[in-house]
């Protein structure tokens, strides 16, 4: 499986929404994610096995610090470290432009998420409870670059 991780384009959107809706109860809508590419101030990045758009992450940068809001493999594709390779690569791109924290919002309930934030350095800071529009908590995690 040849991969490719590169930014994010408008071309990519009906991909996305695509990988979006197969993998969530509740997606963005195609609005959500159009909106989240022409946002300013962003590192979104995807990736392509065998020239095929397989996953993405969406996340904005205010100063020094990065927000991720959304990752994201295609369910066919999962279970092959593909995330993982993912998220290195924009960590490594924020370290680059000099991003001294990264912060993300998780379900408490997704414990493989929760499992690839923790291998890649990620501490819990807290519980939101009600987060999610379903009533789900979320947890706040962080990991320092720096």
């Amino acid at each position: 499986m040849i991969t490719e991780i590169r930014d994010i384009s408008l071309d990519d959107l009906d991909d996305i929404y695509l990988i979006e809706t197969s993998s969530y109860n509740i997606p963005w809508t195609k609005s959500n994610l159009s909106d989240e590419i022409f946002k300013s101030n962003v590192l979104n990045l995807c990736i392509n096995a065998n020239s095929s758009l397989i996953g993405y992450c969406f996340s904005y940068i205010v100063s020094n610090e990065m927000f991720i809001t959304n990752v994201c493999i295609h369910p066919d594709y999962r279970n092959k470290h593909l995330g993982t390779i993912l998220l290195k690569n924009l960590l490594d791109k924020a370290k680059k432009i000099s991003i001294k924290c990264v912060f993300l919002e998780v379900r408490e309930k997704n414990f493989a998420a929760i499992n690839l934030y923790k291998k890649l350095g990620f501490s819990q800071d807290c519980i939101r409870k009600n987060y999610y529009s379903n009533g789900d908590n979320a947890l706040l995690m962080h990991l320092y670059l720096i």
